[in-house]
């Protein structure tokens, strides 16, 4: 059992309760993609459909956007722990945070949410696919504001 006055880490394994990490949250709305140059790295694709190349063009978006958040999230979260250590404060955790970007190309009309995999537990992805339905009400309404408050 955990007493009261035991120290008890973020994400750490207790026997009574999981407590995971730090979640943070962003938000990238942009008016609209250059699919071209976006996708022009996966090139040898061909698309039938429009609606699969602007899909593809977001996820990949958004993906590159979430990996270097997190990347450079966690990086500068190193730092700064070892930078206080070094000056003798106490230390820093610095278990890796967890993201989840919301992306939104207004004209292309495609929302994607980009996690990493320490969140597909909670947010597997027909769970984020019933976030963005919830959210299109309002996308279409053009109240982005509304449809982000609410995912």
């Amino acid at each position: 059992d955990v007493e009261e006055e035991d120290d008890v880490e973020v994400g750490e394994d207790v026997g009574v309760a999981w407590f995971p990490p730090p979640v943070e949250v962003a938000v990238a709305v942009v008016e609209k993609m250059n699919v071209a140059a976006i996708l022009r790295t996966d090139s040898y694709f061909s698309y039938e459909d429009e609606d699969d190349l602007i899909n593809d063009a977001a996820q990949y978006f958004a993906r590159y956007l979430h990996d270097t958040w997190r990347n450079d999230a966690n990086a500068a979260l190193r730092a700064h722990a070892a930078t206080v250590e070094a000056e003798g404060g106490d230390p820093i955790n610095t278990t890796p945070l967890s993201v989840m970007l919301i992306f939104i190309s207004v004209q292309d009309r495609v929302c994607f949410i980009s996690t990493g995999s320490s969140m597909s537990i909670i947010l597997p992805w027909w769970r984020l696919e019933h976030v963005v339905s919830n959210m299109k009400p309002d996308l279409r309404r053009g109240k982005y504001g509304d449809a982000i408050l609410h995912a």
